[in-house]
């Protein structure tokens, strides 16, 4: 539910959802289909995969994630985010939290930190030709936890 009101939110705020994972596989899926520029991805999963796991994947596939979770990874996590919004968060810290990710990813600096929200690096994931930065542009793949 909570991945199905993030994609709610984000699409209210510009930006393209292109699809919500319910497990690593239909990340995957999704992924191969229509790589997306950033995926939101929790912790704890409801397949018994992690969300590093699937970070760790999509990161193989140039794929930039950003962890949405109720507790903050460990250290060795970091490797494979952004960085990492806590939960509970509110709508503006969501799209913040996001915008905060598009400007890593585009090389500007962040203009707005949530509270809740803490950047591992900043570092960009090289983008295709074809990327705009444009915040409508901008393809989100949520992937929800249990």
């Amino acid at each position: 539910m909570v991945a199905l009101d993030a994609a709610e939110i984000l699409q209210g705020a510009g930006y393209n959802v292109i699809g919500v994972a319910d497990d690593f596989e239909e990340a995957m899926r999704v992924d191969a289909v229509r790589p997306p520029d950033l995926a939101l991805v929790d912790l704890h999963l409801m397949s018994g995969y992690s969300g590093v796991a699937v970070a760790a994947a999509l990161g193989k596939r140039g794929i930039a994630c950003l962890f949405v979770t109720g507790s903050a990874p460990d250290r060795a996590a970091e490797a494979y985010a952004l960085g990492c919004l806590l939960k509970p968060f509110d709508d503006r810290s969501l799209v913040q939290a996001v915008g905060a990710a598009e400007d890593v990813l585009d090389g500007r600096p962040v203009r707005a930190l949530p509270r809740n929200m803490r950047l591992y690096r900043r570092f960009a994931v090289p983008r295709t030709e074809s990327a705009s930065i444009q915040a409508a542009s901008h393809e989100i793949l949520p992937v929800p936890g249990g």
